[in-house]
């Protein structure tokens, strides 16, 4: 039962994130330009919690200055449905929007990603999704020292 819970995660996980960030960006999204990395990937069925990226997920994904997004999302064999290790692409779009500080996806891959709305932090992303018998907490922050040239 637990197997077809965290298999249902791998679905809901299609998105990833992979980018650089800009240090002279301008124009409407310049605050959330970059590229943020997962640095909280939790998973929460009842009392049990497992950290994802510990048992191997990974998750990377750029904002661009256009509205754009591209990345991957790295779903350890033990969490997909095919039992093997899966990498989903994450292009698609985004809107920001400054008042509320949020973030909202727009991806060709069914996940949790766009149906989640972001709560921008300073240099975070936090999202979590409610699914009927789990929570997917994850928190994404904007990798440090990278510039787009």
């Amino acid at each position: 039962m637990r197997h077809a819970r965290l298999a249902r995660w791998s679905l809901l996980l299609a998105l990833g994130w992979a980018g650089t960030a800009c240090s002279e960006n301008t124009g409407p999204n310049a605050d959330v330009v970059g590229t943020y990395d997962a640095i909280v990937l939790r998973l929460t069925v009842g009392s049990d919690v497992t950290d994802l990226l510990a048992a191997g997920a990974d998750m990377s994904l750029q904002l661009t200055s256009e509205g754009t997004t591209n990345g991957a999302l790295v779903i350890p064999g033990e969490f997909s449905e095919s039992g093997e290790e899966e990498t989903v692409p994450l292009g698609g779009a985004y809107v920001y929007d400054p008042k509320s500080e949020t973030v909202t996806f727009d991806m060709a891959g069914d996940s949790f990603v766009r149906d989640v709305t972001w709560q921008v932090d300073g240099n975070k992303l936090r999202g979590t999704y409610n699914g009927s018998d789990f929570t997917l907490t994850a928190v994404l922050q904007i990798a440090p020292g990278v510039s787009e040239s």
